[in-house]
Formats: structure tokens, sequence, C-alpha cells
């Protein structure tokens, strides 16, 4: 079955969207797991779908269940609470004062991003955050990418302090670097309210990595189905954008300015 959806995207823009699942609860479970909140959602013409591709069809609505479970309860809290503080925009309220308006990061979804990949394994992430703690959730912004980073004694020490301070924007960053502090304010708070359950840092961390290593089955579940010629390309990227996914095509490099450490 295909769905469609509106929702609001990071700058408070409406926008849809559509996406494929055995039902309106499966479709909605794995919007919910990556980060997105539907407004509304319908059912599109169920009978095209299942005519122009049956095989096609079921593959991906097997796949889509498998990641709506995945996400649903790979043991990551999705934080739900609204920020209401000054603080946690992205811009604070103008001042008389002939100073620079302080942008501090606003929690968002993650999602794919165009950083260079290569540049941010070998520590790019760590000169762009205050905290190695935040330069370590970095690496799980990107849904479905392999992640390899040890923790260290050093990041679970240093994890508490994080949680104190706010991830500021520089007026140099790129876009996608001030996307990546955002996804990071947003894995800040999902921590913080999976530690609120009586959990440790170590356990986050163990939790996000594994829905990461599962992203990234799901992900190579999607392109074996591209390769077989059960799904085409197009609507593998529909699957994949809609939940945050890198297309099947696109390159393991990209950029632009990464950012410094303040």
């Amino acid at each position: 079955m295909r769905f469609g959806y509106k929702y609001h995207d990071s700058s408070g823009q409406v926008c849809t969207g559509e996406i494929g699942a055995p039902s309106r609860e499966d479709a909605f479970q794995a919007l919910r797991g990556s980060g997105v909140r539907p407004m509304q959602m319908w059912e599109l013409d169920p009978a095209d779908d299942r005519s122009r591709n049956p095989t096609g069809y079921w593959a991906r609505a097997s796949l889509i269940a498998g990641v709506a479970a995945l996400l649903a309860g790979g043991g990551v809290y999705f934080a739900s609470r609204e920020t209401s503080s000054a603080s946690r925009t992205d811009e604070s309220p103008p001042t008389f004062e002939s100073q620079p308006v302080r942008r501090i990061a606003r929690p968002r979804p993650r999602r794919c991003l165009s950083l260079d990949r290569a540049a941010c394994a070998n520590g790019t992430f760590t000169n762009m955050f205050q905290h190695v703690s935040e330069a370590f959730l970095a690496n799980f912004a990107q849904p479905g990418d392999d992640v390899r980073i040890e923790l260290t004694d050093e990041i679970v020490a240093d994890f508490p302090n994080a949680l104190d301070d706010d991830i500021e924007i520089l007026h140099d960053d790129s876009s996608d670097a001030a996307d990546l502090k955002r996804i990071v304010a947003g894995l800040k708070e999902d921590a913080r309210v999976y530690l609120e359950s009586d959990k440790t840092f170590r356990e986050y961390a163990r939790a996000i990595r594994q829905r990461q290593l599962m992203e990234a089955d799901y992900r190579r579940q999607v392109l074996q189905q591209v390769k077989d010629g059960t799904l085409e390309v197009s609507e593998a990227d529909a699957m994949l954008s809609s939940l945050g996914f890198r297309p099947v095509n696109e390159q393991k490099t990209g950029g632009g300015n990464q950012g410094q450490k303040k």
C-alpha cells in the first residue's frame, strides 16, 4: 500500500511525501521512527501499485514492515518534547546592542547530508563541536551510514557536561554543517530522554549503533531489490528518501565548508 502524508519540515513549512507500507500504522511508525511527524495521512490508489509490479510491491511491503519494526522497537527514544526556551531556537531574539546574534542549533530529525564522509571519518567532526561526545553523536546523524567509531571513557565522561551546553551555529558554517549540528542537538535530546529512564549513555550508544547497523542492512536489501529488478530505482529512492537514507546512486563524497571548532 502507498500512503501520502503532510508534515512540517525543519523550517516549519508544510510538505508532502509518499511512503509504502503494509498498513497505515506501519507507515506511521516508519515515519515517526525516522523523525517525521505526519499531520495527515491518506491511502493512495493501491490497485495501481500492485498491478504495476506485484513482485516488487510485496518485496517493498516486506522491507518497509521490517524497518518499521526496527525503528519502532529498536530501543531508542525519539524526543517528542517541544522546546519553548528562546535559547533552543536557531536564532535568539534580536537586541538593540550592536552584537552578532547567537544562533543555537534547534533539534531536528536525522537525514542524509552532503558532507565529505572521508574527511569526517578523519576527525572533521571533532573540529565542529565543543564536546567530544557531540562529535561522537555526529557519526550517527545520517541513517544507514557505516559507523565504526569507538566509544571511549573520555566520551562517556564528557556527555553530562555536553547536556548542559547548547550547540552554536557559526556564521561560516555551511548549510549542511548547520544541519548536522541541529541533528546532533536532536540526538542529545534523545539521549536525555533515554537517560531519564534510568539507562546509561553507554546503553544509548549501543542502541543507536544497533539501529545504524539495521538501517544499513535495510538499505542493502533495497539495493538488492533494485539489482534483482523487482524494484525500480525511482521507487527505491522514494523509499530511502522517506527515511532520510542516501539514494541509490549517491556518491560517498561531497561537502563544502565543514565548519570550525569555536
